[in-house]
């Protein structure tokens, strides 16, 4: 089967004239060469597809008929990323690498799935208080690597220490753990590791700017031994350590977490992922969810 998991940004990458022949293939969209004109005048490519809308076609003088066909399939991209990440990035078994594999009592290698779940979807306001619990055995299971992604807007920083998410019964075991620092928000991406229970990177980037949505994920690896958190696509800091991982059954807390208050903004796209992603990937995810 052909590799999935570049179908978006080979569809962002499409010339005005491949993306015209993209379109063509499509023949429930029903168009003709009038449609394909407008896309041609307006010099529309791949880049610009996922942020077509029915109102800005018709404002270029396309019919409504097809404006509305071609700005629905758009918003299957959109309204349906995660069942659609879930197809491009993770519907197939992959084999462990030569370092995970794992023999089977019969001698053959085992396969696991990849797999994440998406804990929020749509943006929810929390304040100091509020929290989501979101139980162990609802997550994947995660062997040696996970990644966790999710959208924020801080409304008003804190003098304290507030948490993002926390996984984990007790704070002495505790992985993974995103908390923001006093003051200027900056993430304070951490997680426990025998011997230390409070691993990681002290604060992540110069703080987030209040009433801004950032695309934030937390990847965390034991074969690589590297922790590396991303901010809207980009990485910008990581975190390597010797000792092994304490991953944990406990549950997983986002906003408040027992005795820490929570961040005061909005969250959305909160996804818990049970591998490593690769920073093709986490770009990938950004430009699918980055549509405001």
């Amino acid at each position: 089967m052909a590799n999935k998991s570049t179908y978006i940004t080979e569809i962002r990458n499409l010339t005005t004239k491949k993306f015209i022949e993209f379109l063509q293939k499509k023949e429930a969209l029903e168009l003709i060469d009038e449609d394909f004109n407008v896309i041609s005048r307006e010099r529309i490519n791949g880049l610009d597809f996922f942020k077509l809308t029915e109102e800005k076609l018709r404002s270029y003088g396309m019919k409504g008929g097809p404006a509305t066909r071609i700005a629905e399939f758009a918003n299957e991209f959109k309204e349906k990323k995660s069942r659609v990440l879930h197809e491009l990035m993770i519907s197939e078994p992959i084999t462990f690498s030569s370092q995970d594999n794992t023999d089977s009592d019969n001698g053959s290698k085992e396969k696991k799935l990849r797999a994440f779940h998406e804990c929020i979807s749509e943006p929810i306001t929390f304040s100091i208080q509020d929290r989501r619990l979101i139980h162990h055995a609802e997550l994947p299971k995660v062997t040696n690597e996970l990644s966790v992604t999710l959208r924020l807007n801080i409304l008003c920083h804190s003098p304290n220490y507030v948490s993002v998410f926390h996984k984990g019964e007790v704070n002495e075991d505790r992985t993974p753990v995103l908390q923001l620092q006093p003051n200027d928000s900056a993430p304070h991406a951490r997680f426990s590791v025998t011997g230390n229970w409070n691993a990681g990177n002290n604060a992540v980037a110069n703080g987030l700017t209040l009433n801004r949505w950032y695309h934030l994920v937390y990847t965390l690896s034991e074969p690589k031994k590297k922790l590396n958190f991303y901010i809207d696509g980009k990485w910008v800091e990581f975190h390597s350590f010797q000792q092994d991982i304490k991953f944990n059954n406990g549950p997983l807390w986002i906003g408040n977490y027992r005795s820490r208050n929570g961040f005061t903004g909005l969250i959305s796209n909160f996804r818990y992922y049970n591998w490593s992603l690769s920073a093709e990937e986490v770009k990938e995810e950004y430009l699918v969810g980055n549509f405001k």
